[in-house]
């Protein structure tokens, strides 16, 4: 299952709950921070997210990291 990811209230306070959302928000971060390992990893594991359900859980735990590495997760 993704989600539900609770960003920051500097980042708006959003919550992503699927895989597009989190492709979407990746895809809008500005270019120095879309480049970091952490968020190519993710949106990499995203990409592939529909191809399984273990598959999908690898994308959330991905994504889940780079949001914390950034400090952008909500607790």
């Amino acid at each position: 299952m993704f989600g539900p990811f609770r960003l920051h209230p500097e980042l708006g306070g959003g919550v992503i709950v699927n895989p597009s959302e989190a492709a979407i928000f990746i895809q809008r971060l500005n270019p120095a921070d879309k480049g970091k390992p952490h968020w190519r990893l993710a949106m990499s594991m995203i990409e592939t997210a529909a191809s399984s359900e273990e598959q999908e859980e690898r994308a959330a735990s991905a994504f889940a990291t780079a949001l914390k590495t950034e400090m952008w997760l909500e607790d």
